[in-house]
């Protein structure tokens, strides 16, 4: 990294003249400023999307159920792919909380009428 700035330093530096040098506060802080936020936003997004892999990888191998290695290949497979996020959604919605409220439940049938019991006689 120090070679790579070395090098490139003085050929931006004599770029530069004193006449065409233009303030901080102008369009270029504006991009860079820009620039800077939109990097620390990507950061934070894949910090949090790499996060809620790992919740599911977690559960994934805290379960005792079949499908267990067909996932778990999914998921690290996707990490590999560079699919982790989809991999890891996929697995929210259909292993996780697969109905979240989104299905209504289903509707039982009404249990036939009970015939009357006889009063005891005494």
């Amino acid at each position: 990294m120090m070679a790579v700035m070395a090098v490139l330093l003085p050929s931006i530096a004599s770029a530069q003249s004193p006449a065409a040098s233009v303030d901080a506060t102008g369009v270029d802080g504006a991009v860079f400023g820009g620039a800077i936020v939109f990097i620390v936003l990507l950061t934070l997004v894949s910090l949090g999307v790499f996060v809620f892999w790992v919740l599911m990888v977690i559960d994934c191998l805290k379960r005792d159920w079949p499908g267990k290695v067909l996932w778990l290949i999914l998921l690290v497979g996707g990490l590999f792919l560079g699919i982790n996020w989809l991999a890891a959604v996929f697995y929210f919605f259909m292993v996780k909380k697969p109905n979240l409220g989104l299905v209504p439940p289903a509707v039982q049938a009404p249990l036939p009428p009970q015939p009357p019991t006889a009063a005891p006689t005494a």
